[in-house]
């Protein structure tokens, strides 16, 4: 299981895109501009935390002092893939509001 985590990372990812993608692309959410940007600023995160994971041990050696690592800088994008799915959602649930009003 030495690819496990990769697999199932790789998989979660592929899932989350393609239900997000629908979701934005609904024809029922009027916010469409604003809902793609934010979705695209949820994806440079995601590229971001797997850029930074996969890059752990060479950004040790080569960049980054030994306190910070890879690892710890994919937090940083953890944190900004969260921010923007809550804002995403956020969203999708105001169009909804204005839409039934």
């Amino acid at each position: 299981f030495y690819y496990g985590f990769d697999g199932s990372l790789g998989l979660h990812i592929l899932v989350a895109v393609w239900v997000g993608y629908e979701a934005i692309s609904s024809p029922a959410l009027e916010a469409g501009g604003k809902s793609r940007a934010i979705f695209a600023r949820a994806m440079v995160c995601c590229v971001g935390f797997v850029v930074l994971k996969v890059a752990d041990l060479p950004l040790r050696d080569w960049w980054t002092p030994n306190c910070i690592s890879g690892h710890f800088l994919s937090k940083i994008c953890d944190v900004g893939q969260i921010h923007y799915t809550a804002k995403l959602l956020w969203v999708m649930k105001e169009s909804g509001k204005n839409k039934q009003s």
